[in-house]
């Protein structure tokens, strides 16, 4: 069996990059938890999906860090 981590980062990444402004997940082994990275964590989108992610990733955590997506190098 693989790493609990790492298997719900790969099903969400494959999921919901691009989508409700999510443009990285990662995870934090200190917390036990997938971080999902959003230009805005109050996007309407993301808040009415978020309690379907954390059943699906449970009994891991789900952290929404809010930052900027990175700027293309030019």
């Amino acid at each position: 069996m693989g790493d609990p981590l790492d298997e719900a980062k790969q099903r969400l990444k494959h999921r919901l990059l691009g989508r409700c402004g999510i443009h990285a997940v990662g995870i934090r082994r200190a917390d036990n938890a997938v971080c999902l990275y959003a230009a805005a964590i109050e996007d309407a989108e993301l808040v009415a999906l978020l309690p379907e992610i954390e059943r699906e990733v449970a009994p891991l955590r789900v952290l929404l860090i809010e930052e900027a997506p990175p700027k293309a190098a030019g």
